[in-house]
């Protein structure tokens, strides 16, 4: 929760959308995943993926009609230098889009080692890209995660001199979406946790080290304790709180 008033005026104007979402994913996740099928965790984080991207164009058809055009396009990869945090059903989607385009494994242990520890402007300073980053693409558009999706910038020369000048100059983007979506997931996830599913929250590429491991995302899928979390990890907590708080 913000501390400054403005901020929490904001906040609680967006808590009746925020417990729909939540309610959404929750609701989504007990009605489609299956303890030892990794095919209907998979169907559970497209359909979260396809609601996001169809709530992230009604928020850019709205900013348009204010006057605020986002400039996100096609080869345009800057916000590709942050960390990105996933939990475990997104990074078991990943995981099963990679093994589907029989594609290469980036050496994600090594890729996270590299980025630990660093801020956003510490990784745009030493010019470390996502893992996924190829020619200025993304290799994983279709499955990428949903702060990713819900990332709607409205300065791409903003985003620019992140990269260029590694300073926290200040970025503008759409609020809403960046604000709300993640209730979807972590209805979901929350979901899932009362299911009986270990449920982890991390650095993309730290979590894509353990779940591309042999065996990981199956034993995941059957209900066993196969991810390692830091001992500071406090995603169930968080998600509890955020679970009584849309009650």
């Amino acid at each position: 929760m913000p501390n400054d008033p403005q901020s929490q005026a904001y906040f609680q104007s967006l808590v009746p959308q925020a417990r729909i979402l939540f309610r959404q994913g929750y609701d989504e996740a007990r009605a489609t995943v299956r303890p030892g099928d990794l095919a209907s965790v998979v169907t559970l984080v497209r359909s979260l993926h396809r609601a996001i991207d169809i709530m992230g164009r009604e928020h850019v058809g709205k900013a348009a009609a204010a006057g605020n055009m986002v400039e996100c396009a096609a080869g345009c990869a800057f916000c590709c230098h942050q960390n990105i945090t996933v939990s475990a059903p997104e990074a078991v989607t990943i995981v099963q889009f990679l093994r589907a385009q029989a594609r290469d494994v980036p050496d994600f242990a090594a890729h996270a080692a590299a980025i630990d520890g660093l801020d956003f402007v510490g990784r745009y300073a030493k010019g470390l890209p996502c893992a996924f980053l190829t020619d200025q693409r993304c290799g994983i558009y279709d499955d990428r995660p949903e702060p990713c999706r819900s990332y709607l910038s409205l300065s791409r020369a903003q985003c620019e001199r992140y990269v260029a000048v590694a300073t926290d100059g200040g970025l503008t983007i759409l609020r809403d979406p960046h604000t709300l979506h993640p209730f979807l997931v972590a209805g979901a996830d929350w979901a899932l946790v009362q299911a009986g599913f270990q449920m982890v929250s991390m650095e993309l590429t730290a979590l894509l080290a353990q779940a591309t491991r042999p065996g990981v995302c199956e034993r995941w899928v059957a209900q066993e304790a196969t991810f390692t979390t830091a001992p500071n990890d406090d995603y169930l907590a968080r998600l509890e709180h955020v679970a009584k708080a849309m009650a």
